[in-house]
């Protein structure tokens, strides 16, 4: 029996040693074989995974660089196009202008600062010379039609009045406004001496000899002093006695 036992005891410790071993292995294997079949298959999709987003790293990465590529590229090009822009010269060339025209002195200086602070150049201030002077031209041009046209007005209302018509005719009375022109030209040079302007001139070149009241005023001057002789004396300053009379009367005192 001891031996049985003994055998026993040595069998059961065989077969747990054996069943250890196998348990041992079977575990192992059995843990193995999960833990390959799971290790290969996370290396497989790993490997999967990893090849794909390396692929898709690399591709990312190649058009990003030839984007980045493009882009500096296309920065060159813009880079390039901004050297060709001209700004505002240092000095500006004199500008072309029409004859009679001229553009100097202050309102050269002021043109001048407005194109440099507009980054105008030659050729873009020279447009804009162009677009004042045909600007300005304009003006002239609305300027000369309005004063042609007063002066139509004026001339058709001195010949439509009853005061120019009146007596003699119209062109005797414009004959008698021009005795008064002198009168007053001789009172002025009487007076004046050489200072004295030049009346009639005057009243041609500013077109005031055609307006209706200049007229009127030097109709009635001959009127009241031509009578007399007045016109062409020799001392006209000496007549002045005489026109105060007509106009205001004596004084008391005389």
């Amino acid at each position: 029996m001891s031996e049985g036992e003994q055998t026993n005891t040595e069998t059961p410790a065989g077969d747990s040693t054996q069943g250890d071993d196998n348990s041992s292995v079977d575990n192992s294997a059995g843990t193995a074989s999960p833990d390959n079949q799971g290790g290969a298959t996370d290396q497989s999709n790993s490997s999967d995974q990893g090849g794909d987003t390396g692929d898709g790293t690399g591709e990312g990465q190649a058009a990003g660089d030839n984007q980045d590529t493009d882009g500096g590229e296309g920065g060159e090009g813009t880079g390039g196009d901004n050297d060709q822009i001209e700004g505002a010269p240092e000095n500006y060339e004199a500008f072309n202008l029409p004859e009679g025209y001229s553009l100097e002195g202050e309102r050269l200086d002021s043109f001048t600062e407005y194109a440099k602070a507009n980054n105008l150049t030659q050729e873009s201030a020279q447009k804009a010379v162009d677009l004042y002077l045909s600007m300005q031209k304009q003006d002239a041009e609305a300027q000369d039609k309005a004063y042609v046209d007063l002066q139509t007005e004026w001339q058709n209302t001195l010949k439509e009045s009853p005061y120019m018509k009146a007596g003699e005719g119209f062109e005797a009375n414009v004959a008698r406004v021009n005795k008064g022109v002198n009168i007053v030209q001789d009172l002025l040079n009487g007076d004046m001496k050489d200072d004295a302007p030049a009346l009639a001139e005057m009243l041609k070149e500013t077109g005031m000899g055609n307006h209706p009241a200049v007229n009127f005023m030097f109709m009635t001057l001959e009127k009241h002093l031509g009578e007399d002789g007045f016109v062409g004396s020799k001392n006209p300053a000496n007549q002045r006695g005489s026109v105060e009379d007509r106009f205001y009367g004596k004084s008391k005192e005389e």
